[in-house]
């Protein structure tokens, strides 16, 4: 799988690196890097350290130039903030949902959740936060479309190739070598593209990866939506767990 790299010179300027201060769970760093517009969508990712984590952090190295693991695990669509932060409501698709998985295929495996579950920067060290030009009130009335367009995009499909290679089933090769997206990923393309708006250009939204969108987000600034205007992303982030990185070399 390759990916279209960007002709930008330098990474988004309105994305900076925003460290944690000691003892600041995830929660407490989103609530100083939130933002004060309600209307935008947010989208958050995390790159976590359990075992499932690290199966998909590992598997993106291929759409990264060093071939190093990915920081980045997992992605959601986040709603406006609610007044305790860890009440925000998240859109996702989560490979180990805390309620289970019910009966994936009524919703296209699409999720509810809430911010709260990600707060422990022990279990999510890594995490950035984007605040996207597309209100979120578009994002909800496109939500139903994608949940009963399995033709469009079957998430459900993505979610079982996904479990199978995050769980070792069978030969268990690298999906995404196979242009098959991770689901939280492609749930997040798929609804923004609805709305008009391309996270990862160069990409369909079934092949697209937390690391793809990362990508898009610090190097496709200067990328014209479909609108013809430039693409307004900013955000924060925090990396605190890297893979793959050997001893510097002695110099």
């Amino acid at each position: 799988m390759t990916m279209q790299a960007s002709t930008s010179k330098k990474p988004n300027p309105q994305v900076e690196k925003v460290s944690r201060r000691p003892r600041e769970d995830n929660l407490k760093w989103f609530e100083r890097t939130w933002g004060d517009d309600a209307e935008r969508t947010r989208l958050v990712l995390f790159g976590g350290t359990g075992p499932i984590d690290f199966r998909l952090r590992a598997a993106q190295a291929i759409v990264r130039h060093d071939f190093t693991p990915s920081h980045w695990s997992h992605v959601a669509l986040a709603g406006p903030r609610a007044k305790a932060m860890k009440d925000t409501k998240l859109v996702e698709i989560s490979l180990s949902p805390s309620g289970g998985f019910g009966h994936p295929p009524e919703t296209n495996a699409l999720q509810s959740g809430k911010l709260g579950r990600y707060a422990d920067e022990g279990l999510f060290p890594n995490v950035a936060l984007f605040s996207i030009s597309v209100p979120w009130s578009e994002v909800v009335e496109a939500l139903p479309r994608i949940q009963k367009q399995r033709s469009a995009i079957d998430l459900v499909e993505l979610t079982l190739t996904w479990l199978a290679h995050a769980w070792g089933v069978g030969p268990a090769t690298n999906p995404l070598q196979d242009q098959q997206g991770i689901p939280a990923a492609a749930a997040a393309e798929a609804l923004l593209n609805a709305c008009g708006f391309d996270l990862s250009p160069g990409l369909t939204s079934r092949a697209s990866s937390p690391e793809a969108i990362w990508q898009g987000s610090r190097w496709w600034w200067e990328y014209p939506g479909r609108e013809a205007a430039t693409r307004d992303v900013k955000g924060s982030f925090d990396v605190g767990h890297v893979l793959g990185q050997g001893p510097k070399p002695v110099k």
